[in-house]
């Protein structure tokens, strides 16, 4: 019996000496891995990816960045559930990260993101951001490089310019046996050159199964489309994409099919520092789930209607009212769709 319990004595012993020791690592969604400063505890998720999701608008500037400095890096991403480890996440960065970083006073418009936050956007889930769009030179040449870099250096890709439209602007993501092409660009003051365009999507087209054009363009504020976006969404189109969505509206826009493919004109702000009306608080975070016949869109509505700058998903009647609102103005053929939450389109068709 003594030597049963000084056996037991010793198993005990070790045990503690291994707490807080516990590694566990597993395969992140973009394929590669995440440390979180929890103890001592390395985690990582294990999955494969099945389902991009795409939001719009993100800044972590000016007001937003007084959140974060006051209740920490995670405090924007508090009321959202947690990530799917299947889920790449895909949003437009609307800033800059400057080597040498001072806070966005309100009210004005050169954005700059203390690099300090950028882990808990990664954290949260971003593995991809695009940085074509009017705020990603706010600091100049130098500092657009930086923010490249830091973003690379949190395991986030960075997306395109607003200068260019070429293979920069190009990701490609594997979906089990699906590769899914993400192109940055943008068409604020007009689109890229028509040979430019083509080229991408050609040289696209032939490495992945699935092209997804992902815009910064539209006129801000505006509730529908303009002529301007819905030409060049039809160009992209007749050039071979198989999704177009958009953001810089700061508000949700309409649907709309073309030859069986959806234009998602723009999805609105996801996080941003915009209180003064409820269009400005609302988004769509649109879901790609790929099928072998079929490509599914996934819609969920946001809110950071009640928590200045924290977006969570709606609820059930809350859902309801909007979805209803945003098929009102979308393509008659998706308003099924849109109010059921799921747009699936037979990939044969286009």
């Amino acid at each position: 019996m003594k030597n049963f319990y000084f056996f037991l004595i010793i198993i005990l012993v070790a045990l503690m000496a291994n707490v807080g020791q516990l590694v566990v690592t597993d395969t992140f969604s973009s394929g590669s891995f995440r440390t979180l400063t929890r103890a001592t505890t390395t985690i990582n998720k294990i999955s494969t990816p099945h389902e991009i999701g795409f939001v719009g608008d993100v800044l972590l500037a000016r007001r937003v960045e007084t959140y974060l400095d006051s209740y920490g890096s995670q405090y924007v991403y508090s009321s959202l559930p947690v990530l799917s480890s299947s889920t790449v996440l895909v949003g437009n960065f609307e800033a800059t990260i400057p080597d040498v970083h001072e806070h966005t006073p309100d009210l004005t418009f050169n954005f700059s993101v203390d690099k300090i936050h950028i882990s808990a956007m990664r954290e949260y889930g971003f593995d991809h951001m695009s940085l074509a769009n009017n705020h990603s030179y706010d600091n100049g040449e130098t500092s657009f490089l930086h923010t490249q870099k830091i973003l690379e250096n949190n395991s986030i890709t960075p997306l395109g310019s607003p200068k260019e439209f070429g293979t920069s602007s190009v990701t490609y993501i594997d979906l089990q046996d699906q590769t899914i092409a993400v192109m940055a660009l943008y068409a604020l003051e007009n689109a890229p050159e028509t040979h430019s365009i083509k080229t991408v999507l050609d040289a696209a087209t032939q490495q992945s199964d699935i092209q997804v054009i992902y815009v910064h363009w539209g006129n801000e504020y505006s509730a529908t489309h303009s002529t301007f976006q819905q030409a060049l969404a039809h160009k992209l189109i007749d050039y071979g994409a198989d999704a177009i969505i958009g953001h810089h509206p700061h508000v949700v826009q309409d649907i709309e099919l073309y030859k069986e493919v959806p234009i998602f004109y723009s999805l609105g702000n996801f996080i941003f520092d915009q209180y003064f009306s409820t269009d400005v608080q609302q988004g769509l975070w649109v879901t790609l789930i790929p099928n072998n016949d079929s490509i599914i869109f996934k819609l969920n509505a946001i809110t950071s209607i009640g928590s200045q700058s924290v977006p969570r998903f709606m609820v059930q009647h809350e859902n309801n009212i909007f979805m209803s609102e945003l098929a009102e103005k979308s393509s008659p053929p998706l308003k099924e769709m849109i109010i059921d939450g799921n747009i699936i389109l037979d990939r044969n068709a286009s």
